[in-house]
């Protein structure tokens, strides 16, 4: 039975607009949120891949910082899939933290220092 997974983008300043684009490994597949002007939250859910076992961050904006090129949680898969992952950018402190939720209750996070040169949104066909 096909399932799905979900993912939470969240930003501490809406000052300006905000972008997620990340896949779910192994599938490869980039996906888009963006967060207009005054926008601190939003989701998706996207079909999952068999056993997702990680999140691949391909770029990340909020304002004026950013991330690329991030996957996580850090190591091997763990012995549950993926259910859903969130992104919470924190851009006083200078760090985003992204966390995956497994199936079995538990969870991983990563944390990344944000980027303060310039890096554009992503233009993701049919997004």
């Amino acid at each position: 039975m096909p399932s799905n997974v979900t993912m939470v983008f969240w930003r501490d300043s809406t000052i300006g607009p905000a972008c997620l684009e990340y896949s779910w490994v192994p599938q490869g597949t980039r996906r888009l949120i963006r967060l207009p002007l005054g926008l601190d939250e939003d989701a998706r859910t996207d079909p999952a891949p068999d056993k997702p076992s990680h999140v691949q961050i391909y770029r990340l904006v909020s304002n004026r910082v950013g991330a690329d090129t991030w996957q996580f949680p850090a190591g091997p898969a763990y012995k549950s899939r993926v259910v859903y992952a969130s992104i919470q950018v924190f851009e006083e402190r200078g760090q985003v933290v992204g966390t995956v939720y497994y199936a079995d209750g538990s969870s991983a996070s990563d944390t990344r220092q944000l980027r303060t040169d310039h890096l554009p949104c992503p233009e993701l066909p049919g997004d």
